[in-house]
């Protein structure tokens, strides 16, 4: 379920992060290794085994937040 300290997979399986909170704009936070970061609560699915799950895989979540990274980091 979608709720505060749920682990949180990609959708290729692998743990990426634990829910830190549902923003009252519908957007989601994400703990991220040593990170947060948000995004919209339509980005998330329950997979096949019952895990929370980002639609995206972990290389493609990586590869977004470098993107989104600072300069210099």
């Amino acid at each position: 379920a979608l709720v505060a300290g749920a682990a949180l997979y990609s959708s290729d399986g692998v743990q990426v992060g634990k829910i830190r909170e549902i923003g009252a704009d519908g957007n989601v936070v994400v703990d991220h290794d040593t990170s947060a970061f948000a995004c919209p609560k339509d980005q998330f699915t329950v997979a096949d085994n019952g895990n929370l799950s980002l639609r995206v895989t972990a290389a493609q979540l990586d590869a977004a937040l470098k993107q989104s990274a600072p300069a210099g980091s």
